[in-house]
């Protein structure tokens, strides 16, 4: 069975790149194409295609405002595909079967269809109803890995956009409405609240030692404590950073384990 498909984005050379990566899946099928949220909102009550690759970004409106438009039978299965990973959440929460960050390559353009075959297979579906109960299905019962959490993410530096991988991060701290993110003797800055960065970074690798700054654990050297109420960390490549008074005790946890050891033998 052919997957109908609907390719929505506001720049040509997006909808050229979702035509090649769909070209090389012989299942679907583009019935369409919009480049504005009003044109997108005609074209899936029109054409009700199976499945749409829907920017976030589209001029006078959103990818989400042209959700909010349609009714619940009304919507196919959707895969964002954009260049902003702030949106993520909320695109979850719209049932979005995938969020691709551009530019998406080939290998994980196939994983995200991957997942809406493995709903056709689980429900052996032969209709659009079908097929749109199968994801919804599929997603509610098995929550997607990308959802609140992703491997890194997209910072533009002098008109490029550059993957960073979470991985790589020293350290981050909040600059107004942005955040300066360190990685080795490079410092990118991205245009976030720390607060909502802090939701994507693994709390394990991660932890946030002032309203303003942000650590990569497994970079730190050394914590000394500067008897002021708060601690001074210092990260592999020579990078300090200090606490803030209210993070204190988030700090003795991370210590808790190594100064808290058994007593030796009498």
């Amino acid at each position: 069975m052919k997957t109908r498909t609907l390719l929505i984005d506001d720049e040509e050379h997006s909808i050229n790149r979702l035509r090649q990566l769909c070209a090389a899946h012989a299942d679907i099928k583009i019935v369409g194409e919009a480049q504005s949220g009003a044109e997108a909102i005609e074209l899936l009550r029109t054409l009700a295609p199976d499945l749409v690759f829907l920017d976030v970004h589209l001029g006078a409106m959103s990818g989400l405002d042209v959700l909010a438009a349609l009714e619940p039978e009304e919507l196919p299965a959707v895969i964002f595909m954009t260049a902003y990973e702030t949106y993520a959440a909320a695109a979850f929460e719209r049932d979005a079967v995938d969020y691709l960050l551009k530019p998406c390559t080939p290998e994980r353009f196939a994983r995200a269809l991957g997942k809406l075959r493995l709903a056709l297979e689980r429900g052996g579906t032969t209709t659009r109803e079908e097929l749109v109960a199968a994801w919804r299905q599929l997603m509610g019962s098995t929550p997607p890995p990308s959802a609140g959490r992703l491997d890194g993410l997209f910072v533009e530096d002098a008109g490029r956009w550059i993957f960073v991988d979470f991985h790589s991060i020293d350290y981050v701290e909040a600059a107004r409405n942005y955040v300066v993110i360190h990685v080795g003797k490079r410092s990118l800055c991205h245009r976030a609240a720390i607060s909502a960065l802090e939701q994507t970074l693994d709390p394990t690798r991660f932890a946030r030692i002032h309203k303003s700054v942000i650590i990569n654990l497994c970079r730190v050297e050394s914590i000394e404590n500067d008897f002021n109420g708060a601690y001074v960390v210092r990260l592999a490549g020579g990078a300090i950073c200090r606490s803030g008074q209210s993070y204190r005790s988030r700090i003795q946890e991370l210590l808790r384990p190594t100064l808290v050891r058994p007593r030796a033998p009498s």
